[in-house]
């Protein structure tokens, strides 16, 4: 796991469990997951994607690229979901949220990778299925705002594509390759209860609030009669619902 280095004295100087995140980021939703299923306090930071807190100075300090989430340990920096998902299993006590078979620990992998390289695509359903309807960067005032602060590049592009208007081409490609991954998680499920096998893990964790992301986008999850009986049973986890459910908008 990626350690970030920080010159930062505030980030350097705080101590405990801090989490910089957004209530429908859907990398904030794993690792508040995580941090709810091993029973750890932590310090709460939320930054507004709406009102463009990730493009301040002072946050952009913290997480150079400007996003969330951004996990800090004991003065320790941690910056991507799939990393601090995993340092929270390994250094914290609680349940582990790991299988103790090699082979099952390599599947476990697996699906933690293929489900961090969907986020693009969520991201872009998120926005043009979701955020879109709510009048996310539909004020040019605000665009202007996140144009001339945001400092990275690949954010900064976008949104002008998104303010732009993304493509129906490229709005169906990305509705085709959701369904795929939710058509590879449903032919894993006929085979295994979990991802990784009879037992829940980060795999899980990390997976399922792309599928509840695309639940919300309209999807047809219901066709994936494994999928859907998986997600019902860990949307039920107490964990789930303080995790994911309680900071979605009302």
């Amino acid at each position: 796991m990626a350690i970030n280095e920080t010159s930062n004295p505030k980030i350097k100087s705080l101590q405990g469990v801090h989490l910089y995140h957004f209530g429908m980021s859907s990398c904030s939703q794993r690792v508040r997951f995580a941090l709810e299923e091993k029973g750890i306090e932590w310090q709460s930071h939320p930054v507004n994607l709406h009102l463009m807190e990730n493009a301040t100075s002072e946050y952009q300090q913290i997480h150079p690229k400007g996003y969330v989430p951004a996990f800090i340990h004991d003065g320790t920096l941690l910056l991507e979901s799939v990393d601090i998902i995993a340092y929270v299993d390994d250094v914290f006590d609680g349940p582990e949220l790991h299988p103790n078979n090699e082979k099952q620990k390599c599947e476990m992998q697996k699906w933690i990778d293929l489900s961090n390289a969907n986020q693009w695509c969520l991201k872009h359903l998120t926005y043009e299925l979701i955020f879109k309807k709510l009048g996310h960067y539909s004020d040019p005032k605000e665009v202007d705002y996140y144009l001339t602060h945001q400092k990275n590049p690949e954010l900064l592009q976008f949104v002008k594509d998104f303010v732009a208007g993304f493509s129906d081409e490229l709005v169906q490609s990305k509705i085709n390759e959701a369904y795929e991954f939710l058509s590879a998680l449903n032919e894993r499920l006929c085979a295994a209860d979990y991802l990784a096998g009879n037992g829940f893990s980060l795999a899980d964790i990390a997976a399922i609030v792309n599928v509840h992301r695309y639940k919300l986008c309209g999807l047809h999850v219901e066709q994936y009669a494994n999928l859907v009986q998986w997600y019902t049973k860990i949307a039920a986890r107490d964990g789930f619902q303080r995790a994911v459910v309680a900071w979605e908008p009302r």
